[in-house]
């Protein structure tokens, strides 16, 4: 996912602004992702990175807070 050279010590600037930890993650994905960043990659992306099951809704969701 830091394919983009954004590197894990990013997250403490984005924390500057309150943001949850799904939706740091999800906007570092969109940055690492640029134009292929649509929703159904982002949760890709997550996945294969995470382990963890990311559904297309949680994308979406987050993106709309980040609005």
């Amino acid at each position: 996912m830091f394919k983009a050279g954004l590197q894990p010590s990013d997250f403490e600037y984005f924390s500057l602004f309150n943001l949850r930890e799904f939706e740091e993650i999800v906007l570092l994905a969109v940055a690492a992702l640029s134009t292929n960043a649509y929703t159904i990659t982002i949760a890709e992306d997550l996945e294969s990175e995470t382990g963890n099951v990311v559904t297309t809704g949680a994308v979406h969701a987050a993106m709309q807070r980040l609005e």
